[in-house]
């Protein structure tokens, strides 16, 4: 799989777990004493005491027996509000897995074909690498090589390994991703293949990147009050984020593929014709 197949497969958690919220998720909440609970009842050809629950919406018509052992508190919003939370995560780990498998599928192309020029000399980059050093056993590998590609190829795969401990899937570090794939102003490439507007995307980013780490360490209660309630989440405000991670990593695949098939392939510059000139 390439690395949009790999978040697509992670992503799809998010997916289903946003449609399984729709389908089950109500204004009215789950019934009891709906006045088809009669009708349902000789439907399913059921006892006249066992307990059953309506869930009905616009989407969806489903009754839950009692043999499910699901109370009715199980379908209050405030429970079902933990599919929307178990959403964000999972888009959030998807981008987790899918940036260093860009690097992966990407770096080794645009390090051989860049060299000594694929590295960025400022901005996220150079912080990113700041720790990054060569080990004493490093060299002889590197000076035994038989080509010049081997010794780019092992350069590579350490920066691949020096990169496995690195947060890339935050701001910062999908910004220092693209620019080491060769990827100029990221952020305003992402954007505007989003047809969005930067500022608003970035933004979205930090959003559900701090939610997670708000749903995961402190069971999403906010860092500021670690011991309050946990903090309202809504299916709209979760579509709109999960959303945006997916919009951000499909532009990352897009830019990065052009990116590479370029440095593949550059055009040539035009020569003028003698009359022209």
């Amino acid at each position: 799989m390439n690395a949009r197949d790999v978040f697509e497969t992670h992503f799809h958690s998010a997916e289903m777990l946003l449609r399984v919220y729709r389908l089950l998720e109500s204004d009215e909440g789950p019934l009891q004493d709906h006045a088809i609970m009669p009708q349902l009842r000789e439907l399913i050809a059921c006892a006249p005491d066992e307990e059953l629950i309506l869930l009905l919406n616009e989407l969806f018509v489903g009754v839950v027996r009692e043999r499910a052992e699901l109370k009715v508190k199980f379908f209050k919003r405030d429970n079902l509000d933990l599919l929307l939370r178990q959403a964000v995560v999972a888009a959030c780990s998807a981008l987790d897995v899918y940036m260093p498998q860009l690097l992966r599928e990407y770096l080794p192309d645009v390090i051989r074909i860049r060299q000594r020029n694929f590295m960025p000399i400022d901005g996220e980059v150079k912080s990113l690498m700041a720790d990054f050093r060569l080990k004493l056993e490093d060299i002889w590998p590197l000076a035994e090589a038989a080509d010049e590609g081997e010794r780019w190829d092992f350069i590579t795969r350490r920066i691949l390994d020096y990169m496995t401990d690195k947060t890339l899937s935050n701001e910062a570090g999908i910004t220092a991703t693209l620019a080491l794939l060769g990827v100029e102003k990221p952020w305003v490439k992402i954007a505007a293949r989003a047809g969005e507007t930067e500022t608003p995307l970035r933004d979205k980013l930090r959003r559900v990147v701090k939610r997670r780490n708000d749903i995961v360490h402190r069971a999403d209660r906010a860092a500021a009050d670690p011991m309050g309630p946990p903090q309202a989440i809504d299916f709209v405000w979760t579509q709109n984020h999960v959303g945006a991670v997916q919009t951000i990593a499909l532009a990352c695949f897009d830019l990065t593929t052009t990116r590479v098939a370029e440095l593949k392939h550059p055009i040539a510059p035009r020569v003028k014709p003698d009359d022209e000139a």
